[in-house]
C-alpha cells in the first residue's frame, strides 16, 4: 500500500515535471518565433535612411501586438526584451535624428553663406548663416 502510494505520488511528479518542461520548451518556441519576426522589423527600421519617430513607436506597438501571441513561463522574459529594445531604440533615434539634423543645418548653412557671397550678395543674410552654424 504505502509502496504503491509512494511509486504513483512519483509518477504524478514526472509526470507534472515532464509536463511542466513540455510547456515550458513550447513557450519558448512560440515566443522565439515572434520575436523574430519582431527583431527583423525593429532592425529594417533602423536601417532606414531617415530616422521617424511616429515608425519607430508604430513599430515597438506593432510588436507588442505581435508578442501578445508570445505566453506561458518565456513570456515575461520577452516582453522585457521588448522594452528593452524600445528604450536602446529611442536613444538610437534620437542621437541620429539630432546628427542628420545639425548635418543638414551645417549644409545649409554653408551654402546660405556661399549664396549670400557670391549669388545673391547680402552681407547682413551671410552673417545671419554664419551665426546659425552649429
Amino acid at each position: 500500500g504505502a509502496a504503491g502510494g509512494r511509486l504513483a505520488a512519483a509518477d504524478v511528479a514526472a509526470v507534472r515535471k515532464a509536463a511542466g518542461d513540455a510547456n515550458f520548451r513550447a513557450s519558448h518556441a512560440q515566443c522565439r518565433l515572434l520575436w523574430s519576426r519582431c527583431a527583423a522589423s525593429l532592425a529594417a527600421l533602423r536601417a532606414a535612411l531617415l530616422p521617424s519617430r511616429r515608425r519607430f513607436h508604430a513599430r515597438v506597438e506593432r510588436c507588442n501586438d505581435t508578442l501578445s501571441g508570445c505566453v506561458g513561463p518565456a513570456a515575461a522574459e520577452y516582453h522585457e526584451r521588448l522594452a528593452l529594445e524600445a528604450g536602446k531604440g529611442e536613444e538610437e533615434f534620437n542621437a541620429r535624428f539630432h546628427g542628420q539634423l545639425s548635418h543638414a543645418l551645417f549644409l545649409l548653412c554653408v551654402g546660405g553663406i556661399l549664396t549670400f557671397r557670391y549669388v545673391a550678395v547680402s552681407a547682413l543674410a551671410e552673417v545671419g548663416c554664419r551665426l546659425l552654424l552649429p
